[in-house]
């Protein structure tokens, strides 16, 4: 549902039209991914790892920044028209342990990518006023 709901609100606010079918095929993997995840949680429920201290959502597909680097992930909310930019960003260690995570509303975007572009360096004066220097940066776009 998640996927066809995404799905017409590109169609709606941002005119791209995607074919059926692959809309159809990127929701049944992600739910088959969900699926895996919820199970995988449900038995790593049972050790002694915190909830908190694993990267939530899609563990799987995280990766590790390189040695000596803590790793900062963000991604930007573009919705044509509105009249701000949001963003969000997480930084972890290299063994996925949180160490801060935040939320912003920025200025108006028009385009993913400005959005996108908005969101990194919003991050990136997050990540400099903690006073990180070695840090690994990755976003979607």
């Amino acid at each position: 549902m998640w996927r066809l709901w995404k799905s017409r609100n590109e169609f709606l606010f941002q005119q791209i039209d995607r074919f059926p079918w692959k809309v159809a095929q990127k929701g049944e993997q992600e739910a088959t991914e969900w699926v895996e995840t919820t199970i995988n949680d449900t038995a790593n429920s049972h050790s002694t790892e915190q909830p908190n201290d694993r990267p939530s959502g899609r563990s799987k597909e995280w990766s590790p920044p390189p040695e000596g680097y803590l790793k900062c992930n963000f991604d930007s909310g573009y919705v044509q028209g509105r009249d701000y930019t949001s963003t969000c960003w997480i930084i972890r260690d290299s063994n996925g342990h949180v160490i801060h995570s935040g939320c912003a509303k920025l200025q108006q975007s028009y385009s993913a990518l400005q959005a996108e572009a908005l969101g990194f360096l919003h991050a990136l004066q997050m990540v400099w006023i903690r006073g990180y220097r070695y840090v690994w940066f990755e976003g979607d776009n």
